[in-house]
């Protein structure tokens, strides 16, 4: 899911950079994704969570970039069927040549008997 995450915070922070004034979250650009990504983001009140206003505010800082993927990991934990659906959209965005922003985001994954630790940047 480490994958999906930080693709996802990608293309958000390639969306911010693109539009500095964004006044709505739901606005057209990247839209199937930000339709998706959203509610992640969002309050119940329609107002911002603070993951999204710090990644706004400097969307090249890498720890609002993680702040951010943790969101995204965190929904995908408890709704893993939303996988498929950001893999698919992601997916239709490399293929209309969309790239996304270089991230910052740091994982760790552990192999075997935890002596194998790689880092992977997103």
């Amino acid at each position: 899911m480490e994958n999906l995450s930080t693709s996802a915070i990608g293309y958000l922070v390639a969306a911010i950079k693109e539009n500095k004034e964004l006044k709505r979250f739901g606005n057209d650009f990247l839209g199937a994704f930000v339709h998706w990504v959203r509610p992640l983001f969002l309050k119940d009140d329609e107002t911002e969570k603070d993951a999204l206003a710090n990644l706004k505010a400097e969307p090249d800082d890498k720890f609002n970039q993680q702040a951010a993927a943790n969101e995204v990991e965190r929904h995908l934990e408890k709704h893993p069927e939303a996988g498929v659906q950001l893999k698919s959209l992601l997916q239709t965005l490399k293929a209309q040549n969309i790239a996304p922003a270089a991230t910052y985001i740091t994982f760790q994954h552990h192999t075997g008997s935890g002596d194998n630790v790689v880092n992977k940047i997103g």
